[in-house]
C-alpha cells in the first residue's frame, strides 16, 4: 500500500465534502425522479415551479421601476 504524507487538512475536509455532496447529489437526483411518479406531488412540485417564477418576475419588475432596490441588491448578494 503506497505511503502519502498529507502536509494540509484543508486538502482532506475539501475532499470529504466534494465526495458528500457527490453523494447527496446523486441521492437526490434519485429521489426525484420517484417523486415525480407521484401524480399528487408532481402537480405540487408543478404548483411550487410556477410561484417561483412569479416570484423571481415580480423582483425583475420590481428592480426596473425602483432603481434603490436594484442597488441594494446588488450590494447585497444572497
Amino acid at each position: 500500500m503506497a505511503k502519502y504524507i498529507i502536509k494540509e487538512n484543508k486538502l482532506i475536509t475539501e475532499f470529504i465534502g466534494s465526495l458528500f455532496k457527490a453523494i447527496v447529489k446523486k441521492k437526490s437526483s434519485n429521489l426525484i425522479k420517484v417523486l415525480q411518479k407521484d401524480p399528487v406531488l408532481k402537480k405540487h412540485i408543478k404548483a411550487a415551479d410556477k410561484i417561483g417564477k412569479d416570484i423571481q418576475q415580480h423582483i425583475e419588475k420590481r428592480k426596473k421601476e425602483e432603481p434603490e432596490l436594484a442597488k441594494w441588491m446588488a450590494d447585497h448578494p444572497l
